[in-house]
């Protein structure tokens, strides 16, 4: 005898594949590829946002790409505890252009521009120079913060 018997019984539950539609492959054991959902926000629309968001704060939507200037000049060191290590990783992940994936085909310039002066800070290039009409240094204010 089931405990719900009536209108509130309850059947086997079953999981709907919702996800196989965005599958380059219908393959599941081939994995999920490349394939990028409909709402996935792409690198480019990430940092067009983020410079927005300088801009409507008063600052120079340049002082992004000198922030991924200086992390690449002085990577941010992970040792400090479980918070500070996971806040570290996102930091390096959104800064670091190179290490994802994720500009779209699309977004060629803006991804140039911001592999550049990625590379001008692993070169040991002068990022405050870089980037004149930055006058805040937020990579310097965000690691002080966390």
């Amino acid at each position: 005898m089931a405990i719900w018997e009536d209108q509130f019984a309850r059947g086997k539950r079953e999981l709907h594949n919702t996800t196989q539609k965005y599958l380059i492959s219908n393959d599941l054991e081939s994995g999920y590829g490349n394939a990028r959902h409909p709402n996935d926000m792409t690198a480019g629309e990430l940092y067009l946002a983020m410079e927005n968001l300088l801009e409507a704060n008063g600052i120079d939507k340049t002082c992004l790409m000198r922030s991924v200037c200086e992390l690449a000049h002085h990577p941010i060191s992970e040792d400090h505890g479980y918070s500070y290590h996971l806040l570290a990783k996102l930091l390096t992940f959104i800064l670091t252009p190179s290490q994802h994936d994720g500009f779209d085909e699309n977004e060629k310039e803006c991804r140039d521009r911001y592999e550049h002066a990625e590379q001008v800070g692993f070169l040991s290039g002068n990022c405050e120079q870089m980037f004149p009409y930055c006058e805040v240094n937020l990579l310097e204010s965000i690691t002080k913060f966390i």
